[in-house]
């Protein structure tokens, strides 16, 4: 696992502001099998993704925000995070290091794994 970035460590929790600020998480934490099954769609291109290291939150940007007013207001949070936009209304971002995003998603229950 990669260093984390200051901030990013085992305490750290995103989510609460997130939620704050109107965003609304739809992916975390996903298992390789999940991520794969989304390679398979055709809706990732990445095999080894940081969501599968616990590193990624994918949100719905807030209604009446654009993605890029979106993406600026996590980079002002959050210095050190990594936000770009992703598929559809949503954007990605990636807390480098950090190893503990919830699965929201059920990619456990879902696909099995870790």
């Amino acid at each position: 696992m990669a260093t984390p970035v200051a901030g990013f460590d085992a305490d750290f929790d995103p989510l609460g502001w997130a939620r704050q600020q109107g965003f609304t998480p739809t992916s975390g934490f996903r298992t390789q099998a999940h991520q794969d099954a989304l390679r398979a769609q055709g809706l990732t291109k990445t095999r080894h993704s940081s969501h599968t290291r616990g590193d990624a939150l994918d949100f719905a940007v807030p209604k009446g925000m654009t993605k890029a007013q979106a993406i600026a207001m996590v980079q002002r949070q959050y210095p050190g995070a990594k936000a770009i936009p992703s598929n559809g209304n949503s954007i990605h971002v990636t807390f480098p290091g950090w190893g503990k995003a919830p699965d929201v998603s059920g990619s456990r229950r879902r696909y099995g794994g870790r």
